[in-house]
C-alpha cells in the first residue's frame, strides 16, 4: 500500500502528505452493516406547535445510501416489543409448521423407497433420517438466525 501513496496522490493531484488523512474503505456485503445515529433538531417546527424535533441517520455501508426520518417522538415503536403471550403463539405455531412438514417429508421419503423397492425396514429408516433431518435444520436455521453475520 505504501508503494501506491505516491502513485494515488499523483492521480488524485495532491500532495504525498495529504494522503495521511485518507483511510480504507471496507466493503461489506448488502445488507450486513450500517451505521446510525440520532440527532436533535431541536425547535425547528415550533411555529406549528411540535416543540422539539429528532432525526435518525442511517447510512447503508455497501451502497453508502442515506436514509433520514425526523420524529418528535423518541420512544420506542410498540410494534417492537411483544406481549409474552404472542411470542409463545409464534413460537408454537412455527414448531407445529416444522413438524407437519418434517412429517411429509418422511411419508414421501418412506413411499418413494417402497416404489424403489425398499423393504418395510429400509423404508421406516429413510423416513426416519428425512424426518430427523428436516427438524435439525429447522433448528439449525433458527438458532443461527439471531447470530447470522452475513
Amino acid at each position: 500500500m505504501q508503494e501506491a501513496r505516491p502513485w494515488i496522490a499523483e492521480e488524485l493531484g495532491i500532495s504525498p502528505g495529504d494522503l495521511a488523512g485518507l483511510h480504507r474503505r471496507f466493503e461489506v456485503v448488502p445488507g450486513a452493516q450500517a451505521q446510525v445515529d440520532w440527532g436533535d433538531e431541536g425547535q425547528i417546527l415550533a411555529h406549528v406547535g411540535i416543540p422539539k424535533v429528532y432525526s435518525f441517520h442511517m447510512t447503508l455501508s455497501c451502497s453508502r445510501d442515506p436514509f433520514l426520518l425526523r420524529t418528535s417522538d423518541v420512544s420506542a415503536p410498540q410494534t417492537v416489543f411483544r406481549e409474552p403471550v404472542v411470542t409463545l403463539a409464534l413460537i408454537l405455531a412455527t414448531t407445529a409448521l416444522v413438524l407437519v412438514i418434517a412429517v411429509l417429508t418422511a411419508a414421501g421419503a418412506a413411499k418413494l423407497a417402497r416404489l424403489d423397492g425398499a423393504t418395510y425396514p429400509a423404508a421406516l429408516t429413510r423416513a426416519a433420517v428425512a424426518f430427523t433431518t428436516v427438524v435439525t435444520l429447522a433448528a439449525a436455521d433458527a438458532a443461527g438466525g439471531a447470530t447470522d453475520d452475513r
